[in-house]
């Protein structure tokens, strides 16, 4: 094994007003891991974490869809309203979780979501900040009971939808900002010499 140390001679990469390094030690440690016998040890899955945004305009009241990707499995959606540029609470009636186009699975007026999550996070949601989390366990966030979350691939569609009212500004100041938290599976990790 070939290891080769360079520093930068004006040093300004570490620090500024740098003039010289008089004494250096380097310490490298090898490190390298090895897969055990799969005979005797249950390797961990093969999953990744992805937080996926997305925004759109909302046009009119009434119902707004947002299609959720069938990809993995929903741990969490926060969304914020932006009605005439500004964060908004009012004029926001209900929000819904709706799958295969016309099977509700959440139906909360937007004050029962404020209390939920309120409740499921310990602490109260900004103004025009929405969150569905299915991941929390009794009221411990990011604590993971496996629960509620929505396997996405099993369903035709799955749609975040709040229906509002009123507060819509001019064209080009409303909109939807959803982002979502999945869990994708992919392939086990394979076996072989470490790298």
């Amino acid at each position: 094994m070939n290891v080769q140390v360079r520093f930068n001679s004006a040093g300004a990469n570490f620090v500024t007003n740098f003039t010289s390094l008089t004494v250096t030690t380097v310490e490298l440690h090898p490190v390298y891991f090895e897969y055990p016998d799969p005979q005797s040890v249950m390797l961990p899955p093969g999953q990744v974490v992805r937080t996926v945004e997305f925004s759109q305009p909302i046009a009119a009241t009434g119902d707004t869809f947002y299609t959720i990707d069938r990809q993995g499995t929903l741990l969490q959606l926060s969304s914020t309203i932006l009605l005439n540029n500004l964060r908004a609470d009012t004029g926001i009636d209900t929000w819904r979780l709706v799958a295969n186009i016309n099977d509700t699975i959440y139906q909360m007026p937007a004050p029962v979501l404020k209390f939920k999550n309120q409740f499921d996070q310990s602490a109260p949601a900004d103004t025009g900040v929405w969150n569905l989390d299915l991941w929390h366990a009794g009221e411990n966030p990011s604590s993971y009971d496996d629960r509620d979350v929505i396997d996405t691939e099993v369903l035709t569609t799955l749609q975040w939808v709040p229906s509002i009212s009123s507060g819509l500004g001019a064209a080009g100041t409303n909109f939807f900002n959803t982002a979502r938290r999945i869990l994708v599976n992919f392939a086990p990790p394979g076996y072989g010499p470490a790298l």
